[in-house]
């Protein structure tokens, strides 16, 4: 099963998913950073059709969870690489593949702030200036949008969470202009 393909299974099976997959499809380009997996495969999909139409190559890290894991349909997609580990073992994943720097980086973190900011901390100054850090679960109590407006303060960013359907905050740097894009 190709991406497009994949995309309208989960329309089918009513996964309401449309706006956070064209969100990130539309940013997705590049050097990808996906870290985490959505039970529904949701995130791999966008951002493997965003780099399908836009080029790139996405690295999906997600700590073993078989009942988590819904990627079958990708399993030795040219354009994606995944790799089995905690999200904080950075030299692990380097060895992946992962270059220095990134264009996007995806962050579908266990909901808490904790979780979230110690993420933040280990990836979100690998984006490159005129990319952009989309993080999920920015709607709850949990913590995650704290986090990412403590970690857009101190490094000099901008946090904006979405006023849409999809539960999703963006950090970025002041001067890229293309970061709301979609908006």
């Amino acid at each position: 099963m190709n991406v497009t393909d994949q995309i309208s299974s989960m329309m089918a099976k009513g996964l309401s998913c449309k706006d956070f997959i064209t969100f990130l499809s539309i940013h997705a380009r590049g050097n990808v950073l996906h870290l985490g997996m959505c039970e529904s495969g949701c995130g791999v999909t966008a951002l493997l059709y965003g780099v399908e139409n836009n080029g790139g190559h996405v690295w999906t890290v997600n700590p073993f969870c078989p009942e988590c894991l819904q990627v079958e349909p990708f399993a030795g997609h040219p354009q994606w690489t995944l790799i089995e580990s905690d999200p904080l073992d950075v030299a692990y994943i380097r060895s992946g593949g992962v270059p220095e720097e990134v264009d996007l980086i995806y962050i579908n973190p266990d909901k808490d702030k904790l979780n979230t900011t110690l993420i933040l901390k280990s990836w979100g100054t690998t984006i490159k200036t005129t990319g952009k850090i989309i993080v999920s679960g920015v709607k709850g109590d949990w913590g995650v949008k704290e986090a990412c407006e403590d970690f857009a303060k101190s490094y000099g960013m901008k946090f904006h969470p979405r006023q849409s359907e999809a539960d999703l905050g963006v950090i970025f740097y002041p001067d890229n202009k293309e970061a709301l894009k979609n908006e």
